[in-house]
């Protein structure tokens, strides 16, 4: 069973070698001493860290969304997107839309903006950049997948749904205490969930 460290050690990290030698011992593995020359179960290792990792920030977290972020149009009237831009979502406006690496209007149905528009946008940001309740969460979410690619038994796969669920449900405490203070407290509602 993993579990998010509860120490206040400001040192407290989980860097991606830790993270990729829990996926390698979720499945009885042994651990790494670095990820030089990976063989090639910790390069699926890796490969389902970052899976992992992206599809945590899918949703958008208080670490990888900004609210109030300017879209700068160049000399030709084009927005460009920046590449670990994953959402754009324009204030007070549905007409822009991220369509590949640009902004298009749909109203006018042109790439040619020609005016700064503010928007949320939701990046993918790096593994090492997330805050550590979600490294965590990916390096277990990323273990259960590569279990799942590699070994089959239900036993497993139940510690592993449950290890995942208790991940999720520390970030979604850390989503509340860090964007709703006001809120109440998510401890009360977790019999509430339900986790996939």
């Amino acid at each position: 069973m993993f579990s998010v460290p509860k120490s206040t050690h400001k040192e407290c990290i989980i860097t991606k070698l830790q993270a990729i030698n829990i996926i390698l011992s979720s499945v009885g593995e042994t651990e790494l001493e670095t990820l030089e020359n990976p063989g090639a179960d910790t390069v699926l290792a890796i490969s389902a860290l970052e899976r992992a990792t992206e599809e945590i920030q899918l949703s958008g977290w208080h670490f990888n969304r900004d609210e109030n972020y300017a879209l700068i149009p160049d000399s030709s009237g084009i927005i460009h997107i920046p590449s670990d831009v994953h959402r754009v979502v324009a204030h007070n406006s549905r007409r822009y839309v991220k369509k590949g690496s640009r902004l298009f209007d749909n109203m006018k149905n042109t790439f040619n903006i020609g005016k700064t528009v503010k928007a949320t946008v939701l990046r993918i940001i790096p593994f090492e950049d997330m805050p550590l309740t979600f490294r965590y969460y990916a390096a277990i979410r990323g273990a259960k997948k590569f279990q799942n690619s590699t070994l089959s038994s239900s036993t497993i796969r139940s510690v592993q749904e449950k290890d995942e669920a208790e991940a999720r449900f520390a970030c979604l405490k850390e989503e509340q205490q860090v964007s709703r203070p006001t809120l109440k407290p998510l401890s009360m509602l977790k019999n509430s969930f339900s986790w996939r």
